[in-house]
């Protein structure tokens, strides 16, 4: 489990693991307005399987951020997302190294939105499948949680925290 590469597992440690978990919070809330954004830019009764497909992404985004936050807190670690760093701007770029000469913009639904932004954003990692990528230098969004889930697998269960009672 985990790297064998001395030089990630240096890099592999909880606190780097709580880091890239809260950058990890802050790229899906970054994804959140640009699919919001051209959802709502649909007319009522038009185009509805479009609008289902963008709304069903635009919820898997909300859930892969709850998700970060809970395996955060599951570390001991706390998500941030009460100061003005948290919140994107846009036109701008994604947290955590990914996609690093992406510019993400707010626009209403069109093809070139789609091609500039969506279709990069949701593009499989095949690198993945082949390559192995080194900790820390992330460019797509699944080599970024690949990442984590390599530290995770290299630290292994002691990194959870039980469940504290009130």
């Amino acid at each position: 489990k985990g790297s064998q590469n001395p030089n990630i597992q240096a890099l592999c440690t909880i606190e780097n693991l709580q880091e890239q978990l809260q950058e990890a919070v802050e790229l899906e809330f970054a994804t959140i307005p640009l699919y919001m954004t051209s959802l709502y830019s649909i007319v009522d009764g038009c185009n509805s399987e479009i609008y289902d497909l963008i709304r069903s992404v635009l919820i898997q985004e909300m859930l892969h951020m709850v998700q970060a936050a809970n395996i955060l807190i599951a570390t001991g670690g706390t998500p941030i997302v009460d100061n003005a760093s948290f919140v994107p701007s846009f036109p701008g770029r994604l947290p955590g190294c990914v996609h690093p000469n992406l510019k993400v913009y707010l626009d209403k639904l069109n093809i070139i939105h789609v091609h500039d932004v969506f279709t990069i954003l949701e593009a499989p990692d095949i690198t993945r499948v082949s390559t192995p990528v080194p900790l820390l230098s992330n460019h797509t969004i699944g080599q970024f949680y690949y990442e984590i889930e390599n530290c995770i697998e290299t630290l292994g269960d002691k990194i959870f925290q039980p469940e504290k009672e009130e």
